[in-house]
């Protein structure tokens, strides 16, 4: 078989314009100018140089150009505004370093732009005029293709970069650096890459027929592990009533499971039963034993609702449980529409499914993007959940969990960390102090405005020791740069750890009993930076009581090192 095989300038084209315009994002970031350190724009331009793209190339029809531009358009303008809300929970930049705001928006905008993909690609390719023309069956044969596609392609590119990576190896080896000093230069991986991943999707775009061929061989293997899903989704009921829900509730992750086990089941039910033909994929008492099964999930919906709500009575909002309650609201409702298919069909339950499932779609869509907004900011709503615990009196503010406001709250969280210095300066001084440095504007912009400032803040250990003008030169640049600056209790203890007579310095950062910073020590006319310490355990109470009160010393490991050659093990 002839695989037909036709270039597309216009892909081609777009893939070179996004290689160009991250090359462009990337080397801003590195020199440090503009849209560096402004996270709004940074998120805005990033999500419009990766996502445009990326629908451009698995959409664009020749034949229907006009209607694909204008989709794509219309899909941009509305998430920028998205991408600018997010950047701005992400300032001020220096205090906030936030990894699960990004996480969290490129996986929900994942979600989004491949469901509007899927959607954009039936209306363009069925010529779609009423909401009601959208069918299943094309919405997840194109959703297949595409997660193929993708996928495919990146092998293909990360394959491409291996050769190259051969070819500048081999001739390295021949003391020809030429080409491994051209192919790692960013000027020319960008693009080139850009280029060979869009080449991938060209190529794959005129293989559905093959690409078709693995998803159905995918979904036949899918269509026996639903049989099993459906049979635990039984027994675990008749269980239930003889080992009570408390076992589940034990594991602090019942809902979890439960949720992992509604979303396999109704991702197999949908990859199993797409057609919208009276072709059925099992005989007649299989696809009963199937819907008698699926009838059950609202009660799964039940039992994970009664958990989630569990937590929330004690524990308030947080992120995790915002995103669990989104997840079962999605998982019910599908359920709940399959059970009133069935209940209102019997064997022919099926014939809802297209009506259901486009619907959801849309519905998920939304959900999508309303949680990259203040529609559905979870940050906010954890915020004010917390808060709202210590108004009621059912949480004290030494029971708030300040790493967790500094450090996945983003910018909600520090904004009300630092209205809580201010209002709890006189009456709870000692919470204020936990809180940490009771002057945000000493650090501004990207550089530390006091330094002298910063360097009184350290508790010095042993007390009246005094520092040498030289590393207090380098320790204030060091912070510059990591910003570890609202830690609550920071201590510098000046020790000499080996022996030489020469003073190293440990910077410890105490908060919420986890003890963690760095070793400064002088090696070869200057001073160096070890790698972060971290203690294995938190610190107990008698533990934090000598650290203030400056009592320590040093212990020698049991094990010494073993040194082979050049190579040293640490036993240790």
């Amino acid at each position: 078989m002839q695989l037909k095989t036709t270039l597309r300038p216009d892909l081609l084209t777009v893939s070179f314009i996004q290689g160009i315009a991250l090359l462009s994002l990337h080397l801003a970031v590195t020199n440090e100018v503009w849209p560096d350190n402004n996270p709004p724009w940074l998120i805005l331009l990033y999500t419009i140089a990766i996502g445009t793209p990326l629908l451009l190339l698995l959409s664009l029809d020749q034949r229907s150009q006009k209607k694909t531009f204008i989709g794509v358009g219309a899909f941009t303008t509305l998430i920028t505004p998205l991408a600018y809300y997010t950047g701005v929970q992400a300032m001020p930049v220096q205090i906030i370093n936030d990894g699960t705001l990004y996480f969290s928006y490129v996986a929900t905008m994942t979600i989004a732009g491949f469901l509007f993909l899927i959607y954009l690609q039936q209306y363009i390719s069925h010529a779609i005029k009423s909401f009601n023309q959208f069918s299943y069956e094309k919405l997840f044969l194109y959703s297949w293709r595409n997660f193929l596609t993708l996928g495919l392609a990146g092998l293909f590119t990360l394959v491409f970069w291996g050769i190259l990576m051969l070819w500048a190896g081999l001739f390295k080896v021949i003391k020809i650096d030429f080409f491994a000093d051209l192919f790692t230069e960013e000027w020319f991986f960008y693009p080139v890459l850009s280029v060979a991943f869009g080449f991938a999707i060209t190529v794959l775009r005129n293989q559905t027929k093959v690409i078709d061929v693995i998803k159905n061989i995918q979904q036949a293997l899918m269509k026996y592990l639903l049989l099993v899903l459906i049979l635990v989704v039984i027994i675990f009921l008749i269980a239930l009533p003889f080992t009570g829900l408390q076992a589940l509730w034990d594991t602090r992750s019942g809902s979890t499971i439960i949720l992992w086990l509604q979303a396999l089941v109704l991702f197999f039910v949908n990859a199993v039963y797409r057609d919208e033909t009276n072709e059925r994929p099992y005989n007649n008492n299989i696809h009963r034993f199937v819907y008698i099964g699926l009838a059950l999930l609202p009660i799964y919906s039940i039992i994970s609702l009664y958990g989630l709500t569990l937590r929330i009575d004690q524990y308030g909002w947080s992120i995790s449980r915002g995103i669990g309650i989104i997840i079962w609201a999605i998982f019910t409702s599908f359920s709940l529409g399959y059970t009133g298919a069935i209940m209102a069909k019997r064997d022919h339950w099926t014939d809802a499914l297209s009506w259901i499932n486009t619907r959801m779609g849309v519905a998920v869509l939304l959900i999508m993007l309303a949680l990259n907004s203040p529609i559905l900011d979870l940050r906010k709503i954890s915020v004010s959940s917390q808060l709202s615990l210590i108004e009621n009196g059912k949480m004290s503010y030494d029971e708030l969990d300040i790493r967790y406001f500094r450090n996945q709250l983003a910018a909600p969280g520090y904004e009300a960390l630092e209205q809580l210095k201010v209002q709890l300066k006189d009456s709870h001084p000692d919470f204020g102090k936990k809180l940490g440095d009771p002057n945000p504007q000493l650090y501004t912009g990207s550089i530390l405005q006091n330094a002298d400032e910063f360097i009184n803040s350290l508790q010095i250990l042993p007390k009246g020791q005094t520092l040498p003008e030289e590393f207090q030169t380098v320790l204030v640049e060091y912070y510059t740069q990591k910003l570890v600056l609202h830690d609550s209790e920071k201590y510098l203890i000046a020790i000499d750890l080996d022996s030489d007579e020469i003073l190293e310095y440990i910077l410890l950062h105490l908060a919420d009993k986890r003890a963690y910073g760095n070793l400064f020590y002088y090696f070869e006319g200057e001073w160096q930076i070890n790698r972060t310490i971290r203690p294995d355990l938190d610190l107990d109470e008698e533990s934090i009581a000598a650290l203030r009160r400056g009592e320590f010393e040093i212990t020698t490991p049991r094990w010494n090192n073993l040194k082979l050659g050049n190579s040293v093990i640490n036993i240790n």
